[in-house]
This record gives C-alpha cells, sequence and structure tokens, in this order.
C-alpha cells in the first residue's frame, strides 16, 4: 500500500503491516504522521508514512519479523539518533549471481580498506551457508530424480497392464472393426490416441496436485516456490509422451489380431 522511499524524502518512512495494524489503538495508513521518540537523547523526529509493507511469512536480517520493520532516509534517522556523522551498522550487498560472490566480496573489502585502513569492519560472505544449501538441494535433486525413474517404470508398467487389458476386453470389438474395413494402422492409431488420453488426464491431476501442494508451502512454510508454465506444459508433454511409448505394444497386438478369430472370441 502505497510507495517506497524516494531520493527527496527527507521525513517519509514506510512500515511493516504489524506496525500499521497491530501496535496502535487504530490502523495507520499512507498520508498520516507518526512520531518517533529517541528516549536516550530525548530528540523526537515526525515523519510521514508513505508505505505499508504487505504482510509476509519472510523472515528479516534485522529485526527476525519483516512486518516490524520501518524503512526511512539515512539524513533522517542520524537526525533522530544525534550522530554527528555518517554511519552504518551492517550494509547487505546482493551479487549478480553465485559465481560473482567472492568476487564482489573481494571488490568491497578492496574499497573499504582504502577508507578504513583494516579497521572497524569485516566482509562476510554467506558461503558455508550457500554451500550447505547448494549440497541439500543437489541431493534433493537427485533424489526426487531416482523417484521419478521409479516411479516413470511402474507407471510405464501399469499403462501397459491396462492398455493389454483393453485389448483382451474389446477383441471381438476389433474384429468388428477390422470386419468392416479398419486397417492395422487405424487399430494401431486408435488404441495410441487412448494411451494418450490416458496420460494426459493423469497429467493433468498431477499438474493440478503439484501447483497445489506448491501453493500450500508458499503459504504455510514462509518461502515461496515458483510454478512456470513451462514446467507445467513440459509435465503435461512428458506424461503423455511416456503413456503413448507404453501403449505402443498392446497398440500392435491389437493391430495385429486376425478378424475371423477376434470376432469367435467370447
Amino acid at each position: 500500500m502505497g510507495r517506497f522511499l524516494l531520493e527527496s524524502d527527507k521525513s517519509a518512512i514506510v512500515i511493516g503491516s504489524d506496525i500499521a495494524s497491530k501496535m496502535f489503538k487504530f490502523p495507520l495508513n499512507p498520508g498520516m504522521r507518526l512520531t518517533l521518540v529517541n528516549k536516550e537523547n530525548n530528540i523526537s523526529k515526525e515523519f510521514t508514512i508513505v508505505g505499508i509493507f504487505k504482510e509476509t511469512d519472510q523472515t528479516s536480517p534485522f529485526t527476525g519479523n519483516r512486518n516490524m520493520e520501518m524503512y526511512t532516509s539515512h539524513e533522517a534517522m542520524k537526525e533522530l539518533l544525534n550522530l554527528n556523522k555518517y554511519s552504518y551498522s551492517m550494509i547487505l550487498v546482493e551479487a549478480e549471481d553465485q559465481n560473482t560472490i567472492e568476487i564482489t566480496a573481494k571488490k568491497i573489502d578492496d574499497s573499504l580498506r582504502k577508507l578504513h585502513k583494516d579497521e572497524g569492519y569485516t566482509v562476510n560472505i554467506m558461503k558455508s551457508l550457500l554451500e550447505s544449501f547448494t549440497e541439500f538441494f543437489k541431493i534433493l535433486k537427485y533424489g526426487l530424480g531416482g523417484i521419478g525413474a521409479v516411479s516413470l517404470a511402474v507407471g510405464g508398467i501399469g499403462i501397459v497392464n491396462v492398455m493389454m487389458l483393453t485389448v483382451t476386453e474389446r477383441i471381438k470389438e476389433i474384429g468388428v472393426m477390422k470386419a468392416i474395413g479398419a486397417t492395422r494402422d487405424n487399430i494401431r492409431v486408435l488404441f495410441l490416441l487412448e494411451s494418450g488420453l490416458l496420460g494426459a488426464v493423469s497429467g493433468l491431476i498431477g499438474i493440478t496436485i503439484g501447483a497445489g501442494l506448491s501453493f500450500l508451502i508458499s503459504t504455510m512454510g514462509g518461502f515461496p516456490i515458483m510454478v512456470s508454465w513451462t514446467s507445467l506444459a513440459a509435465g503435461l508433454i512428458f506424461a503423455i509422451a511416456t503413456t503413448v511409448i507404453a501403449g505402443v505394444y498392446p497398440a500392435n497386438k491389437a493391430a495385429r489380431l486376425d478378424p475371423v478369430e477376434a470376432l469367435r472370441a467370447e
């Protein structure tokens, strides 16, 4: 709600959703004024609320609860805290990607060393934590890949069995179709289409369940899981392709049936 800080803002403030809705007897909204007090130096400063952050379950490196954070200009905080010079307790820097983290950290360290001569600062990178996360997701990737491969094999065998059962139950129907002029290719295409339809329905059910679980995890777990349309489409295509491939053998068996023998079947 509202907006974030602009460079021209001197006494503007952006507050978290909990501050706006829970800390006072009435809800705060953009345009209202909020007075902060520095009790140590008996200094107060009035701010204009220009924005309120949307409620989130994500944690913050500063407060732990992002809904309790406030952002204002450095000049305003310098005045409120009675600072004679600019000072920072922490600066967070985000690298472009994982491969540039160490290079970025070295450039920052070199720049600070020129200004402060190794005094009063440390440059830390979350390399160990990043490596742990990378290793965890690598194990998760291979684990899920293995489970997926087993599921694919079991599913393929299941499709073959289902289609073979279908062929067995429809032998007489196949004989009738051949008797009225259906070719082997016609029978083969018919059963392959049925296999593909089975895969499409199964794929749509799987996509719906997967997207639903992702939404629940994002909502309840406090971290976002992005599901792209590309991955959903790829999953559906893969499901259809798997069932069509699994249906090749039953389709060929149905196509090779002798119409005379098929019509005699009970």
